[in-house]
């Protein structure tokens, strides 16, 4: 009696086991740490009224933890906003912080990916009277937050290549999730990646709808 008793226990405990069991990149078995602000490109904007250069943040998330030695998928997600600033877009979305992108950030990291939430640039003429400039100046806002999601891309890779790998990322497992506008901006990154199929004469306009410079 005693034999069969250990022998259910044992075969309880072994059951027990395997429902408890996590799989890595498949169930939630990190903390989430704080995430570090990166700046991952510089670029030209054109909402510091004349088209300058500016930095183009990111967030890090990493699974807390991990110790083993394996190479880790990557998932980038690129907020909403309609391609302008936060309040700007009668939204109170818009930005690397937005909480459905923090959120997605808790949910794969938490499974031991690695986690960035990215800024792009913004910047278009919604309220222009002549449709042609609010249609163009909208398409270039989509090139450019495309360019900036191809940064990010040689950014990562260039984390491996050159500076020891940080963040312990497999550069064949990159994805990327977009919010909103920022499904846009995925979609920019996996079409737009020929230079000779972009025209060459995107233009900047002020807010009155006058040609700066040509981009």
């Amino acid at each position: 009696m005693f034999k069969k008793f250990t022998l259910l226990a044992l075969m309880g405990l072994i059951a027990s086991a395997t429902l408890t069991a996590q799989t890595k990149f498949v169930d939630p078995m990190f903390s989430v740490g704080d995430p570090t602000e990166i700046t991952y490109a510089t670029n030209i904007s054109i909402l510091t009224g004349a088209p300058a250069l500016t930095d183009i943040k990111a967030d890090v998330y990493l699974p807390e933890g991990d110790d083993s030695q394996t190479l880790r998928p990557v998932v980038v997600t690129w907020h909403t906003g309609n391609f302008l600033p936060k309040v700007a877009n009668f939204s109170a979305y818009g930005d690397k912080i937005d909480s459905i992108n923090v959120n997605i950030m808790q949910q794969v990291v938490s499974r031991g990916y690695v986690g960035i939430s990215a800024d792009y640039r913004k910047g278009w003429l919604p309220t222009a009277d002549n449709q042609d400039v609010r249609t163009g100046t909208l398409l270039k806002a989509v090139y450019r937050a495309g360019q900036d999601a191809h940064a990010m891309a040689r950014y990562l890779r260039k984390t491996v290549a050159e500076d020891g790998n940080p963040y312990r990322i497999d550069t064949s497992r990159i994805i990327y999730l977009g919010t909103g506008s920022g499904g846009y901006v995925v979609m920019a990154h996996a079409v737009l990646d020929r230079v000779e199929e972009i025209a060459k004469n995107l233009q900047f306009y002020n807010q009155a709808g006058d040609l700066l410079v040509n981009e």
